[in-house]
């Protein structure tokens, strides 16, 4: 509810210039077992408690104890915003209660300070337990706002109103409500109140943005669904209806290909069984016959295709298979005409830590000649194919991925097309943490695709500015993050025509899309499904034949949970 400014102490502050604040409010205090030295113990002062947009606050330290470093935190998002002991003065620009952090550390130990509600900012501003939710899931709203007179009136409602009161999309004239939306799409909630005398409407700044899908579990899914191991998903026109996306995915103990056709409610389509986990899936018509077949590589062994018979239906065993049963470990494979010959040829990468890994493709012809891109090269684990210099030849980018937060090098090999073995190499980046997944897009519209790179060790995603011709690249700007990033895909997923980017983070449980400002820069982040256990891939396609783009996911085995919950779609708008 809108609270008075003399009618509330604001977290553990006195309403005055200087009063350090109280022990009372103290929080998650972390004490080391140092007799002998003296511990540290936070607390700190503000130069006020209350102002309105764009004042500015000044904190001081009041801490006592061994002290060598300071970490504050004024947004309550978890990460230090200033080292300083005494930092610089603060503006919050939001109205409503903002809390604040101060963290010291030394040779004892440290110790934490949270000042609820610490500093307050005149106007409306609400507070939502989350911002995202499936369809007919209750969210909870509660009024937030600092007000000067008394409410009488609370008017909450989606998007930015019109002239006209009676177009608002009013969902609820409760102090506090709970509500949940029955379409998917990205809604804008506001808050407007009145005191009897003056409407107070919120910012558009500071508006709420919630993202709601609809979610779809896969049926029919086979039992033991998949032991803890990374079962992979994608979408195509399979059996030629065009008017809805079929699902393939990987049953990883199964060693098998599985196909859902149209609705997803039963499996069509079983394929196998592969000589050892399957650890790579892509389609592409590898025969000529304009039908999607289905290409997947075991982790250590061969590269198996299916060939579509027409209408969806696929063979129970590998129509051929190729590759050395001896490759380390085949985590990645794509599908291109890389020699220009009209037909679809197979690119894969071979795992191997050290300069024992391999970066190669396979000619489609009578035989799957091999040939090599990089050999050796120091641990590959994913790769892309797509035309870096605009001369409509197929390039390959791929990367070093090194454990243990040790940064590898980012590649891309120029196709001279004069001969099938003839790669010029050029370097991406120098330093880049674990990436696990690549992505050729044009991200900001310039006519040159750029590099978007899912960073599994840094817990970020990254794009790289093509100079023109693949030989020269601009330093990586951040899309966005998550953490554990295990996959990325590009495509259009608000319709705007320009690539957005949807991202796995397998251990923050979450599927999200960074929403491409068309700039390349400042990306608005969403969320699919903020808790889908252990999600390992992810692909956009249009699965409802609605055209508009859809989401699949599939996440390792939770015993806890039914095996039916680890393959889902949903519809996000």
């Amino acid at each position: 509810m809108a609270r008075g400014v003399a009618g509330r102490i604001l977290g553990c502050l006195l309403a005055a210039v200087l009063l350090p604040l109280l022990p009372g409010c103290r929080k998650n205090p972390l004490r080391a077992a140092v007799e002998d030295a003296v511990e540290p113990h936070a607390a700190f002062s503000v130069s006020a408690s209350e102002g309105s947009r764009g004042d500015s606050f000044a904190f001081y330290d009041q801490s006592s104890g061994a002290i060598t470093s300071w970490a504050w935190d004024f947004d309550a998002d978890g990460s230090v915003d200033s080292r300083q002991r005494e930092p610089a003065a603060q503006v919050f620009d939001t109205a409503g209660y903002h809390d604040v952090s101060l963290r010291v550390s030394g040779p004892a130990g440290s110790d934490e300070l949270r000042a609820c509600d610490c500093i307050g900012i005149y106007g409306p501003g609400i507070e939502v337990d989350r911002v995202w939710a499936h369809t007919d899931e209750e969210l909870h709203f509660t009024d937030r706002s600092i007000i000067t007179g008394t409410i009488t009136e609370w008017t909450w409602y989606w998007e930015w109103p019109s002239a006209d009161l009676d177009t608002f999309n009013v969902f609820a004239t409760a102090s506090n409500p709970t509500h949940s939306y029955d379409t998917p799409g990205q809604y804008t909630v506001s808050l407007m109140l009145d005191d009897g005398s003056t409407k107070y409407n919120m910012e558009p700044d500071e508006r709420v943005h919630l993202d709601i899908s609809t979610e779809h579990f896969l049926s029919d899914v086979p039992d033991g669904w998949p032991a803890d191991c990374q079962p992979l998903i994608l979408a195509a026109d399979l059996d030629g209806h065009s008017d809805k996306g079929d699902i393939v995915a990987t049953g990883t103990l199964q060693r098998k290909v599985y196909v859902w056709l149209d609705d997803a409610s039963a499996i069509t389509g079983s394929m196998g069984t592969m000589s050892n986990w399957p650890r790579a899936l892509t389609v592409a018509d590898l025969n000529g016959d304009s039908k999607l077949d289905i290409v997947s590589a075991a982790s250590t062994g061969s590269i198996y295709y299916w060939e579509n018979e027409g209408a969806g239906g696929f063979p129970a065993t590998e129509t051929e298979s190729f590759g050395d049963e001896d490759y380390f470990y085949i985590f990645d494979i794509a599908t291109a005409d890389i020699d220009g010959d009209d037909d679809v040829d197979v690119a894969a990468v071979d795992f191997a830590e050290g300069n024992d890994g391999k970066i190669i493709w396979f000619e489609n012809g009578n035989s799957w000649t091999e040939h090599d891109i990089a050999v050796p090269y120091d641990s590959p684990r994913a790769l892309a194919l797509g035309d870096l210099n605009n001369d409509t030849h197929v390039d390959i980018v791929s990367g070093e991925f090194h454990y243990y937060d040790e940064p590898g090098e980012l590649h891309c090999w120029i196709n001279n097309k004069d001969s099938v073995d003839d790669w010029t190499r050029h370097t991406i980046s120098a330093s880049a943490n674990g990436p696990i997944s690549f992505q050729i897009a044009d991200i900001d519209g310039d006519g040159n695709n750029d590099v978007v790179a899912g960073l599994y060790g840094d817990d970020t995603v990254i794009w790289y500015k093509n100079g023109g011709d693949g030989s020269s690249w601009a330093s990586g700007k951040t899309i966005g993050s998550t953490c554990g990033v295990v996959d990325v895909n590009v495509a259009d997923l608000d319709g705007d025509s320009d690539p957005d980017v949807l991202v796995a983070g397998t251990y923050d449980d979450e599927v999200v899309w960074f929403e491409n400002p068309e700039t390349g820069e400042d990306w608005r982040r969403h969320v699919v499904d903020g808790a889908f256990d252990g999600v390992c891939t992810v692909y956009a396609a249009d699965i409802d034949g609605d055209g508009k783009q859809d989401v699949l996911g599939s996440a390792r085995y939770n015993e806890a949970k039914d095996n039916e919950d680890k393959l889902a779609w949903w519809k996000i708008r």
